[in-house]
């Protein structure tokens, strides 16, 4: 999992899940 910057958190999870 990779985490941006800029909400980051939400948009790996939206993209891995």
């Amino acid at each position: 999992m990779e985490t941006r910057g800029s909400g980051g958190v939400s948009y790996v999870h939206s993209y891995m899940a």
